[in-house]
């Protein structure tokens, strides 16, 4: 298995986070939910397309029927599969906190701790998925691939998953030329979701064909759901290509083969997959118990349907209200030596130091830290450029700019990694 992509704050400067809403226009907002999915949900809540009611333009309600009703002798629709009694936390990724805690230690600022979070998320890379199960609750299981680390509701969802995307470890193949199928067809079915073509009905791999791409592509539909939407066509162009298809036939081999097994001949792709059911099935999966985390974002992305869409609602809610991945965050940052504080209406601010007051110690501080304090006593509502600005402006005639700037750098960093100067990200110099 690869290497997780490394982590590196190098495209992520922490100060970006805090530029005016205008600047960022022309950036792309990603979000897991798509566009037509949140017109739907608008839809939904409006009345939509497929709304009951509708009001009339003098203000009564006029009812109008759905465009689509199922009769009353269908069959009640199966529902999607659902993920039970789980919980699903974020870790931050230990190579990020450490590289975000060396840029606010370089800069001296103090950074919101809610923005730091939402800056983890949002790439996979930053933080790792911890699933684990809660005692109260019926668990449904989950079986995981050794493989990729991808996670699946049953054993025959990972068999599928591992044969399909890793069986070139086990087996080669080669193409050979058949005979085109005889007989007469009429009509062709087509996959209404992938146009993969199935083959005629009535021709005697049909029924397999129809099971091996649910089970290969489309797992997370129920099987009886899939199948309604195969089409019937009569088109004699799609007849002709599939036929041609049929001309050819994929024959599989061991990739080593023992030596009593001569040159490791298998057979079809079906038999393929039955030789990894009944040799490697049991090596490439393992159920589950109590927790799991996923370290590389791959993981989750390619697991079941139902398992990636519930970590994606679980990052789109955190992205809106970051609380329980923040306090995660704030462990870490705290464990490498800096400092949590609360300031300005109970915002939680990360920095080199907690902010403190001198009290009865300025009797002791050199006349250009004293200086240094008023001003900014002084211009404490102004931008941080303006407070630099008339700290440079309180060189003495006698002395160079250079050698000015230099002593209220040395005499600043003292004094924020004291703590009795905090450099907010988004306000500037505060005393403690």
């Amino acid at each position: 298995m690869s290497e997780p992509t490394p982590f590196l704050l190098q495209d992520a400067d922490l100060s970006s986070l805090f530029r005016p809403a205008w600047t960022k226009a022309g950036e792309q907002q990603h979000s897991f939910r798509s566009t037509p999915e949140r017109e739907e949900k608008k839809e939904r809540r409006s009345g939509g397309v497929n709304g009951y009611e509708r009001r009339h333009p003098a203000g009564k309600m006029k009812s109008r029927k759905p465009f689509f009703q199922e009769p009353a002798f269908s069959k009640p629709r199966e529902l999607p599969p659902v993920l039970s009694g789980w919980k699903i936390q974020l870790i931050s990724e230990a190579r990020g906190i450490d590289e975000m805690a060396k840029q606010i230690r370089k800069e001296m600022k103090a950074y919101s701790l809610f923005q730091l979070a939402r800056l983890l998320l949002e790439k996979p890379q930053r933080y790792h998925v911890k699933l684990s199960q809660r005692s109260d609750e019926k668990v449904t299981p989950l079986f995981q691939c050794v493989l990729d680390e991808t996670l699946w509701l049953s054993e025959k969802e990972v068999l599928a998953h591992a044969f399909t995307q890793h069986r070139d470890r086990y087996y080669r193949s080669e193409r050979i030329t058949t005979e085109a199928p005889k007989g007469s067809y009429s009509s062709i079915g087509v996959c209404g979701m992938s146009q993969t073509l199935l083959g005629p009905p009535n021709h005697h791999e049909y029924q397999n064909k129809i099971r091996q791409l649910h089970a290969e592509r489309f797992s997370h539909i129920p099987f009886e759901v899939f199948k309604s939407r195969i089409q019937m066509s009569r088109d004699e162009a799609l007849l002709e290509r599939w036929k041609e298809e049929q001309s050819s036939q994929e024959i599989f081999y061991l990739l080593t083969p023992a030596e009593e097994e001569g040159e490791g001949k298998i057979g079809s792709i079906a038999e393929a997959e039955e030789h990894f059911k009944k040799h490697h099935g049991a090596s490439v999966m393992k159920k589950v118990e109590g927790e799991v985390i996923l370290s590389n974002p791959m993981a989750w992305q390619q697991s079941s349907p139902v398992v990636r869409r519930m970590v994606e609602d679980e990052v789109e809610s955190l992205k809106r209200f970051p609380l329980s991945f923040s306090q995660e965050v704030g462990h870490a940052l705290a464990a490498c030596g800096l400092q949590l504080f609360k300031a300005h209406e109970n915002i939680v601010y990360v920095s080199i130091a907690r902010p403190r007051s001198f009290h009865q110690q300025e009797m002791a501080l050199s006349d250009s830290v004293k200086s240094l304090l008023a001003i900014l006593k002084t211009h404490t509502a102004a931008p941080r450029a303006e407070q630099w600005k008339a700290l440079l402006a309180s060189c003495s005639p006698e002395q160079e700019a250079g050698n000015h700037e230099a002593a209220l750098m040395k005499d600043l960093s003292w004094l924020l990694h004291e703590g009795y100067v905090v450099n907010y990200a988004t306000r500037g110099f505060e005393l403690g």
